[in-house]
């Protein structure tokens, strides 16, 4: 009886294995298929770079099988230059549980923006990398930022045409004073307002190619050297009657050096300059004291931008937030709340950076760029 009732007990248990090997096994394909159907690149991968597994999204993408992934390391396909095995290597060099990193890369002669992350697991032995392909993304954060350019050119519009009629109106009379004097036969001041007419060209031009540099599309523009007097120039121009017409002074506090040259996209840094001189001054536009400075500075690495106000600081609450997208102060319908955190992307897209400080009890922001 023992014999037939442990029979029994050995076929009710091979039941329940077969009935939960059932249900591992079908639970095990669920996430298959879910890993399979994600909308983003998977592989395992240990520390010594070994793929362990990846799943079709990956397979597909590169066009390669799962099985020859699983007997390779990362950067079979190409290792010198490849920005995903340069992450991984400092990834796993690097004693993070967490990383991410957003780059550009070429896949089948397409440029694709990928955001990538990792997480290690088995005491920092393996780690699961996950990417997106955020191409839209960025494409989509391009014509934002274009069209926020566009916006701000409208917004500084009237200013704009002051700044281009006041040398107009000093050409226009010096000319008018050319002609009578040659009419007279007498030349003995004509070369005084030859350079005032000279002058005052220059300055409109200057205003224009600010312009120009403000509303191009900088999507496909690469770095280059660029003098900081020109960008400094060229943005003061484009802002000045705005600061002015809130009943604010601006002012720069020391010389910049003509030879001092930068390694940027100039259009975007003008931008950078542009909404945070704006800001500042609609800032204090209310304050008794008003007032908005430029510094420039340096140390052996950096030209140092100071845009300081005659403000006292931000709250807390607001510190939190002002980089975010979207975030304002500002009454509904005044802005997109999207100026500080343009500024901030595009100062690390020209490898600098933009933060935020109380300098000697005032409100401040500083953009650091690196040296050419």
């Amino acid at each position: 009886m023992n014999q037939a009732n442990e029979i029994l007990e050995l076929k009710r248990m091979n039941s329940a294995l077969k009935e939960s090997n059932r249900i591992l096994k079908e639970e095990l394909e669920r996430k298959n298929t879910l890993i399979n159907h994600l909308p983003c690149t998977i592989s395992w991968i240990n520390d010594d770079l070994d793929y362990l597994a990846i799943n079709k999204e990956l397979e597909d993408l590169l066009d390669v099988h799962n099985e020859v992934f699983e007997a390779q390391k990362v950067g079979f396909i190409k290792a010198e230059g490849n920005p995903f095995y340069d992450f991984i290597k400092n990834f796993f060099d690097k004693e993070l549980d967490f990383d991410q990193v957003e780059y550009l890369t070429e896949i089948s002669g397409e440029k694709k923006h990928n955001l990538v992350m990792a997480q290690k697991y088995k005491g920092q032995k393996e780690a699961v990398i996950i990417g997106f392909d955020i191409t839209d993304k960025k494409q989509m954060e391009s014509k934002i930022l274009h069209d926020e350019r566009l916006r701000s050119i409208a917004e500084l519009s009237t200013g704009i045409i002051h700044e281009i009629k006041n040398p107009l109106a000093v050409i226009k009379g010096s000319a008018e004073i050319m002609s009578i004097k040659c009419e007279e036969k007498k030349y003995d001041k004509l070369g005084q307002f030859i350079s005032k007419i000279d002058n005052m060209t220059d300055r409109i031009l200057t205003i224009i190619d600010g312009l120009k540099n403000l509303a191009r599309d900088t999507r496909e523009d690469k770095r280059e050297l660029t003098p900081l007097s020109k960008i400094i120039e060229e943005s003061s121009l484009i802002i000045k009657n705005r600061v002015h017409s809130n009943g604010v002074s601006f002012n720069m506090s020391n010389e910049i050096d003509s030879s001092i040259m930068i390694n940027c996209i100039e259009g975007q840094i003008i931008q950078i300059l542009v909404n945070l001189i704006g800001n500042s001054s609609e800032a204090v536009a209310q304050n008794a004291e008003k007032w908005v400075s430029l510094d420039i500075t340096e140390d052996p690495q950096h030209i140092l931008i100071r845009v300081s106000d005659s403000g006292h600081g931000i709250p807390q609450e607001i510190l939190e937030k002002m980089f975010n997208p979207f975030f304002t102060t500002k009454p509904k319908g005044v802005g997109t709340g999207m100026g500080l955190g343009i500024c901030r992307e595009l100062a690390e897209e020209n490898l600098g950076s933009l933060n935020y400080e109380l300098f000697n009890g005032h409100t401040s922001f500083e953009l650091k760029l690196p040296k050419n």
